[in-house]
């Protein structure tokens, strides 16, 4: 899609409205989250004061790290020895809509400050690859709002229709990762609609329900110049966010995991070749239409490419590793099956 003809096309504007539209979104959402989150962690703290009455134990712990949180028996576990952090995280599963999840992502947070910030409670309800110095609405993107609000039982109660957390969720990631920026009248109508019913069902109304409406009803002069700004800055931040979250699963990626989750790594090569075209796509984009001079969107398209060389690097260097490994299984196997007989001889096993 070159100059001339890009603001011409319906489905690229449609993308930008949507773009914007999401940002609308999340930002009508950050009273609230701040609001909630405070009072979720009012509730757990209650909760654990009530059944800490009458003994000696001490409010907060200093040692305990995410890395002491094992999988055991079906179920999450911590020994902590001032007998906090195992109770915090007792309830906070208790929050969580799926609490044998095995991949809840308890390295988002600084587990020692659960009783003392709220956000480091909230951050174990969403995806992997936080900052762990983002402890304010304003400093989380979409996946993680919409993650809070589907993965934590505070949030998902308030909203009646709970699959349209869901549907938001997919849709969001349908324009993040759009291949060639363009978005159907029928999608993103429907997108709207959407993000309209989830703030009313989480009673937000005002300046947001008002923005969103103008957009679908086209009731509004956009800037389609400074919209694609912003619309192409959250694609580039949200690329370079996916690119750091893989280069951190390749590296968690041992040999023996590989063997072990095939499936698991099956993924993450899947989701490495999604990035590739993402990033080639993103990359011809701004190639034929030059006119787009942004440095915050040059500078981290400089950053992605590293990115995505150090990422084809470690993930290719995973995939080496792991051929020797099996090859080394399959033969101790094949050793393990074959009779020696005298003089060392081996022959076959029919």
């Amino acid at each position: 899609m070159s100059t001339p003809c890009r603001f011409d096309d319906n489905d690229y504007k449609n993308w930008l409205k949507c773009s914007v539209a999401l940002i609308h979104f999340k930002e009508g959402l950050h009273e609230y989250i701040d609001k909630e989150v405070n009072n979720l962690h009012a509730d757990i703290h209650n909760t654990i004061s009530a059944k800490l009455v009458g003994t000696s134990v001490q409010n907060q712990c200093y040692t305990c790290t995410w890395q002491d949180i094992k999988w055991n028996k079906g179920t999450w576990r911590i020994n902590c020895q001032s007998q906090i952090c195992d109770k915090w995280l007792s309830e906070i599963l208790a929050k969580h809509t799926n609490p044998q999840n095995r991949n809840i992502n308890w390295k988002n947070a600084d587990i020692t400050r659960w009783p003392a910030d709220p956000y480091e409670v909230a951050k174990v309800y969403m995806p992997k690859g936080l900052d762990r110095t983002k402890n304010h609405p304003q400093d989380f993107d979409a996946p993680a709002v919409l993650s809070l609000l589907k993965y934590c039982v505070w949030f998902s109660q308030m909203i009646p229709n709970y699959n349209i957390v869901t549907d938001l969720i997919d849709f969001r990631n349908e324009v993040m990762h759009s291949g060639d920026l363009r978005i159907t009248d029928f999608k993103k109508d429907n997108c709207i609609d959407i993000m309209t019913q989830l703030l009313t069902d989480l009673n937000i109304h005002g300046d947001v329900l008002t923005e969103l409406q103008k957009i679908k009803r086209e009731d509004i002069d956009i800037n389609y110049r400074e919209t694609e700004v912003r619309a192409l800055r959250g694609l580039v931040h949200q690329l370079k966010d996916d690119h750091n979250t893989a280069i951190e699963e390749v590296k968690g990626n041992t040999m023996e995991t590989r063997v072990t989750t095939e499936t698991n790594f099956q993924v993450l090569e899947a989701k490495v070749e999604q990035l590739t075209e993402q990033y080639q796509n993103i990359k011809s984009f701004l190639a034929n239409n030059l006119d787009i001079d942004d440095k915050d969107i040059s500078d981290n398209i400089h950053v992605i490419e590293k990115e995505h060389q150090e990422l084809e690097t470690n993930i290719a260097s995973v995939e080496r590793r792991t051929d020797t490994y099996v090859a080394e299984i399959e033969d101790k196997k094949k050793t393990k099956q074959s009779p020696v007989l005298e003089g060392n001889y081996m022959y076959k096993t029919c």
